[in-house]
């Protein structure tokens, strides 16, 4: 991990339903898994052999997802499906393609599906003791996760840890109302703040700290741990697994793709992006976007740029420059991020100037399933 600010977040934790107006469209789109027929027209850097593919999708879906995975996973880590970062965020362990974490509870249940389906090569890869522990660890997780709770102080659905919650509530108490904006309410005096129960999530940050990590602040793995886990990300069950849970951030982009009426394949990298990176884009800023595009006549590029730029409001100042990067390269094809200077189209043997749909009954096909 690198030590400037990356903006690496936890990623593929969205819940169900968390997309507003775009959740029609998203459930339309879900099909019953099927094996990958694996025909991309893009040089994919990530091994996309023996998967299980969720949905039936086109050869130009197949290609532009898996173009995105391979994109995002890049700007995530340097090691694709086996990403894999300490504790050094407070997130006990990040792991995998787009960097779920416990302390998210995004990770716990890939690793429970895992345990569940997968359970003789767990116990292959997490040898006794080990295997025993991590399961010990999802058990306590899982008991007090039947039913999923939301966090009174999180931030609503499509925004992200990186946005700052002052200007998030600002701009959603102010839109509650456009023609009667609410006044800020005076300051009242803060009480002593009392000490929050831990939650699930925190009980196993806390179990990985103790258990996979030699230091006490959980940034050297043991090794055993680094092995297992790098065994287990790169298997094709698991690999499997974060495919299909970044199926949901494809069916997130997509809406988003549709709804700002997109035809490049460069449009649905951005808006997956997004989702990845930043959440999604809230339903009442979607609405706040939707009047600025209406005063001009913007190329689809220009568009992306009013997007980005009206997104980046809600960012926190410390991870704007990381989150423009990203994008901008996605709008322009390539650029400067991380320090590593990126040609997608030469990188992939692909163009982003394509249109995702060059049939036009196909979207329409899409949009009336």
């Amino acid at each position: 991990m690198l030590a400037t600010v990356m903006a690496v977040t936890c990623s593929g934790c969205a819940k169900a339903g968390a997309l507003g107006p775009f959740g029609s469209m998203i459930n339309a789109v879900e099909e019953p898994a099927n094996r990958w027929q694996y025909n991309l027209n893009i040089c994919s850097k990530l091994d996309m052999s023996g998967l299980t593919w969720p949905g039936n999708l086109t050869t130009q879906e197949q290609s532009a997802f898996a173009l995105a995975l391979n994109i995002s996973g890049s700007f995530e880590g340097g090691d694709g499906w086996r990403n894999i970062t300490n504790n050094f965020d407070g997130e006990g362990l990040s792991l995998g393609l787009l960097n779920q974490c416990l302390g998210q509870g995004s990770l716990q249940p890939l690793l429970l599906s895992m345990v569940n389906d997968h359970a003789d090569l767990m116990k292959q890869i997490f040898i006794g003791a080990n295997f025993d522990s991590l399961n010990g660890m999802l058990t306590t997780w899982k008991e007090h996760n039947v039913v999923a709770q939301e966090d009174d102080e999180a931030l609503p659905s499509g925004f992200s840890s990186l946005d700052d919650e002052e200007v998030v509530n600002e701009f959603l108490t102010v839109n509650i109302d456009r023609r009667k904006p609410r006044p800020k309410p005076k300051p009242k005096p803060k009480p002593k703040p009392k000490p929050k129960p831990k939650t699930p999530d925190q009980v196993s940050v806390d179990w990985a700290v103790k258990t996979i990590y030699s230091d006490p602040k959980g940034l050297v793995f043991v090794q055993a741990w680094m092995d297992g886990l790098t065994i287990m990300s790169d298997s094709a069950e698991y690999r499997s697994l974060q495919l299909a849970k970044a199926f949901y951030l494809y069916q997130g982009a997509m809406a988003l793709f549709h709804h700002f009426k997109a035809t490049q394949v460069r449009s649905f990298l951005f808006f997956f992006d997004i989702m990845v990176q930043n959440g999604g884009i809230n339903d009442q800023v979607v609405a706040s976007i939707d009047e600025i595009l209406k005063k001009k006549d913007y190329s689809e590029a220009d568009r992306l740029e009013q997007i980005l730029n009206y997104r980046l409001k809600f960012v926190r100042k410390k991870y704007v420059a990381d989150v423009r990067a990203r994008k901008e390269s996605l709008i322009k094809g390539g650029g400067f991020v991380h320090g590593i200077a990126r040609d997608y189209d030469l990188e992939y043997c692909t163009s982003l100037n394509a249109l995702l749909y060059p049939d036009a009954s196909e979207v329409e096909n899409f949009l009336n399933l």
